[in-house]
């Protein structure tokens, strides 16, 4: 089959041999049900507000990121080599889970998981 006749039948559609090889095709599978799910459904997402002092507690916040929680995370007053080593390990930890990893504040982050939007912008008045 060469490239012309090919560019026919993505445009023309397949001759009609090929729609009675489809229609029996078709006819072969087994009908599958459908699943209508509500366009608005109510979702619960439970916030984790944490302020580490100890890495071994970011290490506890990593079990709350696997559930899907969302985390909000507070460094302030952990000593900065400590508070990096946090961020780098809980920002890991949310990669593997799809989450994000927004700053809201000097030492506050939020960890959102994939599903939820979260919208940075402070509108001003």
């Amino acid at each position: 089959m060469g490239l012309a006749q090919r560019i026919r039948e993505f445009v023309d559609g397949p001759e009609e041999e090929d729609w009675d090889d489809m229609e029996e095709t078709v006819q072969e599978m087994p009908s599958a049900q459908a699943v209508v799910a509500p366009m608005f459904q109510k979702s619960r997402f439970e916030l984790v507000m944490a302020s580490p002092r100890q890495f071994d507690e970011a290490v506890k916040i990593v079990g709350h990121i696997c559930q899907g929680r969302l985390v909000t995370v507070n460094l302030e007053g952990v000593p900065s080599p400590l508070s990096r080593r946090m961020v780098d390990f809980l920002s890991g930890a949310a990669y593997a889970r799809q989450a994000r990893v927004e700053r809201v504040a000097a030492y506050t982050y939020v960890i959102l998981p994939c599903q939820v939007g979260f919208d940075s912008a402070v509108p001003e008045f």
